[in-house]
C-alpha cells in the first residue's frame, strides 16, 4: 500500500486528458449519437488527433459510451464509459452526472490501463433561439503501466459548450468545444467536434 501511494505521488508522466464533451449532454437529448472530434494537445509534443465516438442513451438517467483516438505522435486509445445523471437539468438546478470510464492507451509502444470518474455539471440555456450547454467537469483516473509496477494518479479540468447547428436544416448536428487544462500528470488540450444524432 505504501508503495502505491508513493507512486501516485512522485510520478509525473503526462498522460492525454480524459475529454468530456458530448457525454456531458442530458441523456434525454439523443437516442444515439455519433461524434467526431479534433484534439489539439497544448503542452507536452502538441501534437493533433482525432477521436471518434459513439454514444448510446439507455434511458433518461443512463448512457453508455465507446471511442477511439489516434494521435500524430504515435498514440492509440480505446475508451468506454457509463454515465448517470444523478440530478437532472430542471428550473434553476444545473444537471449533475457522474461517467465511470476505462481508457486502454498505447504511447509508442508503451501501454496503459486506466479507470476514472468524471463529475461534470452543466446547465441548458437559450442565446439568441440556439440551446447551449455549458459545462464543466474533473475527469480523474488512476493509470497503470502494464511493464511495470508504475501506478499514477492523473486529474484535469474540463470545461466547455455543446450547442445546435443554427440553421433549421441541421436540427440532428450538434457542435462542441471544449478545454481540458492539466491539474497533475495530464497533457493540455483544446477539442473542437460536431455529432450527429439518429
Amino acid at each position: 500500500m505504501f508503495k502505491l501511494l508513493i507512486a501516485l505521488c512522485t510520478l509525473s508522466t503526462s498522460l492525454l486528458a480524459s475529454n468530456v464533451g458530448v457525454s456531458s449532454l442530458p441523456l434525454h437529448e439523443y437516442k444515439n449519437m455519433f461524434s467526431l472530434e479534433y484534439n489539439q494537445q497544448l503542452s507536452g509534443s502538441t501534437n493533433p488527433g482525432m477521436q471518434v465516438q459513439y454514444l448510446y442513451s439507455a434511458t433518461k438517467k443512463i448512457g453508455f459510451d465507446a471511442a477511439l483516438r489516434i494521435s500524430k505522435n504515435d498514440y492509440l486509445g480505446f475508451v468506454a464509459g457509463a454515465t448517470y445523471e444523478v440530478l437532472p437539468d430542471y428550473n434553476k438546478q444545473p444537471r449533475f452526472s457522474l461517467r465511470a470510464f476505462y481508457e486502454r492507451e498505447n504511447w509508442d509502444g508503451a501501454d496503459f490501463n486506466n479507470f476514472g470518474i468524471s463529475p461534470t455539471t452543466s446547465k441548458g440555456f437559450n442565446f439568441n433561439s440556439i440551446h447551449l450547454y455549458p459545462f464543466a467537469a474533473a475527469p480523474t483516473k488512476i493509470s497503470i503501466y502494464e511493464d511495470s509496477d508504475d501506478v499514477r494518479l492523473a486529474s484535469s479540468l474540463a470545461f466547455g459548450v455543446n450547442g445546435k447547428i443554427p440553421n433549421s436544416r441541421y436540427q440532428n448536428i450538434q457542435a462542441h468545444i471544449e478545454a481540458n487544462i492539466n491539474l497533475k500528470n495530464t497533457i493540455s488540450n483544446l477539442s473542437l467536434g460536431a455529432s450527429i444524432k439518429f
